[in-house]
């Protein structure tokens, strides 16, 4: 359960480092295409750590 947790929060700080990479090149004007390479990084890695915990909780489920 700790782990899913922790999925969940490392899941949350990823799209929120998006969101923050996003807001700031939009802020300032800049939307070059690496700020909107970085942004697509982020949110991808934000989502495995999404998928990951999906289905480590499917995992759990399937053992009860």
């Amino acid at each position: 359960m700790r782990n899913l947790v922790r999925h969940h929060i490392e899941t949350g700080i990823w799209f929120l480092a998006a969101a923050i990479i996003w807001l700031a090149s939009w802020f300032f004007g800049r939307q070059q295409p690496i700020t909107l390479g970085a942004t697509a990084v982020f949110a991808i890695v934000g989502a495995r750590h999404f998928l990951r915990a999906r289905q480590k909780r499917n995992a759990d489920d399937a053992k009860f």
